[in-house]
This record gives C-alpha cells, sequence and structure tokens, in this order.
C-alpha cells in the first residue's frame, strides 16, 4: 500500500494558496488507479458466499458418497427385478 510520502505528490494552489490540483509521476499515477481497480473488484465481489478448503472437500465426499448410495439404490432395483423375473418365470413353469 502506499502512503502519501512515497507518492512525492507536487500541488497546484490558487493565489490564497490553497491546494487545488495535484501532480503525481506517471509510475505512482499509474500504481494508484490499479489499486483502485482491485477495491472497485473486491468491492462487487464483498456479498460473494466463501467456500473453504475444508467445505469443498465435504462437498466432495457428500457427493461421492450420495453416489455410492444411487449405485447401491440401482443395484437393489435391478436384483429385484431379476428376482421378480426369476420368479414369475418359476411359476410359470
Amino acid at each position: 500500500m502506499i502512503n502519501a510520502i512515497e507518492l512525492h505528490p507536487q500541488f497546484i494552489t490558487d493565489e490564497k494558496g490553497m491546494k487545488q490540483s495535484v501532480i503525481l509521476s506517471m509510475p505512482v499515477f499509474q500504481e494508484l488507479l490499479e489499486s483502485l481497480e482491485d477495491l472497485a473488484a473486491i468491492a462487487e465481489r464483498k456479498d460473494e458466499s466463501l467456500t473453504s478448503h475444508a467445505d469443498s472437500d465435504m462437498a466432495q465426499q457428500d457427493s461421492a458418497l450420495f453416489e455410492q448410495l444411487r449405485n447401491s439404490v440401482i443395484q437393489c432395483f435391478e436384483f429385484t427385478y431379476e428376482l421378480n423375473s426369476y420368479a414369475a418365470n418359476k411359476h410359470e413353469s
């Protein structure tokens, strides 16, 4: 972060000695503009929710567990269907 002393500003004053304008070197001016752009980006994103690494890991684990459960349920339905088909064929024989 830049402090005022590092800026080495020069001032333009009116006839009463009141500061009216500031003169900065181009590198300092460009750094200030970049800082302003960074602050604007931060301000735009201030209401976004944050996801911690731990939360992200938990979400991945939950997703993996859900997928395992889903596959198990599908296998149970397939087994039940095969069992019912076998029982129906056995009954018909």
